[in-house]
C-alpha cells in the first residue's frame, strides 16, 4: 500500500499538464489597416507563421491554385494563440495591406487580418 502512495506522489509531481487554448468565439479587435474590407472569410483551416520582416503572426491560405494564396497578417493576435506551427480554424475580414512588402512568392496577396473567431485544431 506505501509503494502505492509513492508512486501516486510521484507522479503527481513529475506529471506536467498540457496547455490548453480555448477557440475565441468572438474576437473584439480593432481593425487594422485603413483601407475598406475586401473580403470576408469563414471556417478556414490554417497554419500560424510568423513573419520577422513585418513582425507580425499571419495565415497563408491557398486560393484557387497551387502557386497563388492570400497571406492576412494578423491584427492584435491574443499572446495565448501565438504559436507558430499551430493549426487553426478562422473567420475574419481582410483589408488591403499598406506597406511595401518584399514579396514570400509569386501569387501571393497580402492583406491585414482582423479576426472574428479562431480555434486551435491542434493545440500543445
Amino acid at each position: 500500500m506505501r509503494h502505492f502512495f509513492m508512486l501516486g506522489l510521484l507522479c503527481l509531481f513529475s506529471c506536467k499538464s498540457k496547455k490548453t487554448v480555448e477557440p475565441i468565439n468572438q474576437i473584439n479587435q480593432a481593425p487594422c489597416g485603413a483601407g475598406k474590407i475586401i473580403k470576408r472569410v469563414n471556417g478556414v483551416i490554417a497554419t500560424l507563421w510568423f513573419n520577422t520582416t513585418e513582425n507580425r503572426y499571419y495565415f497563408l491560405v491557398a486560393t484557387s491554385t497551387i502557386d497563388s494564396g492570400d497571406l492576412g497578417f494578423i491584427c492584435d493576435l491574443p499572446p495565448s494563440y501565438r504559436t507558430t506551427g499551430t493549426k487553426y480554424q478562422f473567420s475574419g475580414e481582410y483589408r488591403k495591406y499598406d506597406k511595401s512588402i518584399s514579396p514570400m512568392a509569386a501569387g501571393i496577396d497580402y492583406y491585414y487580418l482582423t479576426l472574428t473567431q479562431l480555434k486551435p485544431l491542434n493545440p500543445n
